[in-house]
Protein backbone atom coordinates (compact mmCIF):
# COMPACT_ATOMS: atom_id res chain seq x y z
CA UNK A 1 0.00 0.00 0.00
CA UNK A 2 0.85 3.48 -0.18
CA UNK A 3 -0.44 6.77 0.53
CA UNK A 4 0.39 9.76 -2.12
CA UNK A 5 0.68 13.43 -1.26
CA UNK A 6 1.26 16.58 -2.91
CA UNK A 7 3.27 19.30 -1.04
CA UNK A 8 2.06 21.66 -3.50
CA UNK A 9 -0.89 23.27 -2.05
CA UNK A 10 0.59 23.90 1.30
CA UNK A 11 3.99 24.63 -0.31
CA UNK A 12 2.58 26.85 -3.43
CA UNK A 13 1.21 25.92 -6.39
CA UNK A 14 4.13 26.65 -8.10
CA UNK A 15 6.09 23.78 -6.07
CA UNK A 16 5.40 20.68 -7.80
CA UNK A 17 6.47 18.39 -5.03
CA UNK A 18 4.65 15.28 -3.28
CA UNK A 19 5.44 12.34 -0.90
CA UNK A 20 4.84 8.87 -0.38
CA UNK A 21 4.20 6.58 3.09
CA UNK A 22 4.08 3.41 2.62
CA UNK A 23 4.82 -0.33 3.91
CA UNK A 24 8.46 -1.87 3.98
CA UNK A 25 7.64 -3.97 0.70
CA UNK A 26 5.68 -1.24 -1.08
CA UNK A 27 8.84 1.33 0.31
CA UNK A 28 11.29 -1.31 -1.06
CA UNK A 29 9.41 -1.83 -5.07
CA UNK A 30 9.38 2.38 -4.77
CA UNK A 31 13.00 2.59 -4.36
CA UNK A 32 13.86 0.06 -6.78
CA UNK A 33 11.35 1.48 -9.45
CA UNK A 34 12.31 5.27 -8.59
CA UNK A 35 16.34 4.39 -9.20
CA UNK A 36 15.34 2.82 -12.69
CA UNK A 37 13.10 5.91 -13.45
CA UNK A 38 15.58 8.66 -12.26
CA UNK A 39 13.09 9.98 -9.48
CA UNK A 40 15.04 13.00 -7.79
CA UNK A 41 16.88 12.46 -4.73
CA UNK A 42 18.10 15.98 -4.54
CA UNK A 43 13.89 16.52 -4.86
CA UNK A 44 12.96 14.53 -1.99
CA UNK A 45 15.69 15.83 0.29
CA UNK A 46 14.11 19.46 -0.68
CA UNK A 47 11.12 18.13 0.50
CA UNK A 48 11.99 16.98 3.76
CA UNK A 49 13.97 20.07 4.46
CA UNK A 50 11.40 22.51 3.68
CA UNK A 51 8.95 20.37 5.61
CA UNK A 52 11.02 20.86 8.73
CA UNK A 53 12.52 24.84 7.96
CA UNK A 54 11.20 27.66 10.67
CA UNK A 55 11.89 29.96 7.61
CA UNK A 56 9.58 27.52 5.35
CA UNK A 57 6.90 27.82 7.82
CA UNK A 58 7.43 32.18 7.98
CA UNK A 59 6.97 31.55 4.54
CA UNK A 60 3.91 29.87 4.00
CA UNK A 61 2.26 31.67 6.83
CA UNK A 62 2.68 35.21 4.28
CA UNK A 63 1.61 32.97 1.28
CA UNK A 64 -1.66 32.26 3.82
CA UNK A 65 -2.04 36.08 4.77
CA UNK A 66 -1.86 37.08 1.17
CA UNK A 67 -4.13 34.44 0.11
CA UNK A 68 -6.47 35.40 2.60
CA UNK A 69 -6.46 39.05 1.84
CA UNK A 70 -7.05 38.39 -1.86
CA UNK A 71 -9.62 36.24 -1.11
CA UNK A 72 -11.25 38.91 1.44
CA UNK A 73 -10.83 41.24 -1.68
CA UNK A 74 -13.04 39.25 -4.01
CA UNK A 75 -15.71 38.59 -1.64
CA UNK A 76 -15.81 41.57 -0.57
CA UNK A 77 -16.43 43.43 -3.61
CA UNK A 78 -19.01 40.09 -4.70
CA UNK A 79 -21.29 41.46 -1.78
CA UNK A 80 -20.81 44.75 -2.88
CA UNK A 81 -22.75 43.65 -5.81
CA UNK A 82 -25.22 41.91 -3.82
CA UNK A 83 -23.75 38.02 -4.46
CA UNK A 84 -23.71 36.53 -1.39
CA UNK A 85 -20.44 33.62 -0.70
CA UNK A 86 -21.01 30.52 2.01
CA UNK A 87 -19.17 31.00 4.80
CA UNK A 88 -15.70 29.12 5.27
CA UNK A 89 -13.98 30.37 2.03
CA UNK A 90 -10.28 29.90 2.39
CA UNK A 91 -7.28 29.52 -0.13
CA UNK A 92 -6.79 30.93 -3.55
CA UNK A 93 -10.42 30.22 -4.80
CA UNK A 94 -13.91 31.76 -4.45
CA UNK A 95 -16.36 29.31 -4.54
CA UNK A 96 -19.84 30.94 -6.54
CA UNK A 97 -23.42 29.22 -5.71
CA UNK A 98 -25.45 29.94 -8.80
CA UNK A 99 -29.25 29.70 -9.24
CA UNK A 100 -28.37 27.56 -12.00
CA UNK A 101 -27.23 27.53 -15.95
CA UNK A 102 -23.82 27.23 -14.41
CA UNK A 103 -22.58 26.89 -18.36
CA UNK A 104 -24.25 29.95 -19.40
CA UNK A 105 -22.75 31.97 -16.80
CA UNK A 106 -19.32 30.81 -17.34
CA UNK A 107 -19.90 31.01 -21.14
CA UNK A 108 -21.15 35.39 -20.68
CA UNK A 109 -18.43 35.87 -18.43
CA UNK A 110 -15.65 34.51 -21.10
CA UNK A 111 -17.25 36.68 -23.69
CA UNK A 112 -16.59 39.58 -21.00
CA UNK A 113 -12.71 38.36 -20.94
CA UNK A 114 -13.14 36.21 -17.41
CA UNK A 115 -12.02 32.85 -17.16
CA UNK A 116 -14.31 30.70 -14.52
CA UNK A 117 -14.76 27.05 -14.02
CA UNK A 118 -17.91 25.51 -13.90
CA UNK A 119 -18.85 23.68 -10.13
CA UNK A 120 -19.88 20.74 -12.29
CA UNK A 121 -16.04 20.47 -13.13
CA UNK A 122 -15.02 19.63 -9.49
CA UNK A 123 -18.04 17.30 -8.97
CA UNK A 124 -17.70 14.04 -7.73
CA UNK A 125 -20.79 12.78 -10.01
CA UNK A 126 -19.96 15.82 -12.45
CA UNK A 127 -23.72 16.73 -11.72
CA UNK A 128 -23.01 19.05 -8.20
CA UNK A 129 -25.07 22.41 -7.49
CA UNK A 130 -24.50 25.11 -9.90
CA UNK A 131 -21.28 27.29 -8.77
CA UNK A 132 -18.28 29.15 -10.26
CA UNK A 133 -14.58 28.59 -9.17
CA UNK A 134 -12.95 31.68 -9.32
CA UNK A 135 -9.36 32.09 -8.99
CA UNK A 136 -8.16 34.59 -6.99
CA UNK A 137 -4.59 34.13 -7.23
CA UNK A 138 -4.04 37.54 -8.86
CA UNK A 139 -6.99 39.25 -7.95
CA UNK A 140 -6.41 43.26 -6.96
CA UNK A 141 -8.93 45.25 -5.92
CA UNK A 142 -9.70 46.65 -8.86
CA UNK A 143 -10.00 43.47 -11.02
CA UNK A 144 -12.10 42.00 -8.09
CA UNK A 145 -14.68 44.68 -8.30
CA UNK A 146 -14.34 44.37 -12.26
CA UNK A 147 -15.35 40.67 -12.18
CA UNK A 148 -17.83 41.38 -9.26
CA UNK A 149 -19.91 44.04 -11.54
CA UNK A 150 -19.14 41.79 -14.47
CA UNK A 151 -20.81 38.58 -12.99
CA UNK A 152 -23.33 40.89 -11.13
CA UNK A 153 -24.79 42.11 -14.63
CA UNK A 154 -24.56 38.89 -16.29
CA UNK A 155 -26.57 37.49 -13.26
CA UNK A 156 -29.17 40.42 -13.56
CA UNK A 157 -29.17 39.95 -17.41
CA UNK A 158 -29.99 36.34 -17.17
CA UNK A 159 -32.68 36.61 -14.20
CA UNK A 160 -34.39 38.73 -16.80
CA UNK A 161 -33.87 36.25 -19.75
Amino acid sequence: WGLVRSVSKFLGPDLRLAFVLSDEDSAAQLRARSAASRVSHVLQHIVGTLLHDAETRELLQRARDSYAERLGTMTDALREHGIDLPPGQEGLNAWIPLQGREKHVVGRLAERGWAVRGGADFAVTGRGAPALRVTTSTTTPQRAEAFAADLAAVLHAKEGA
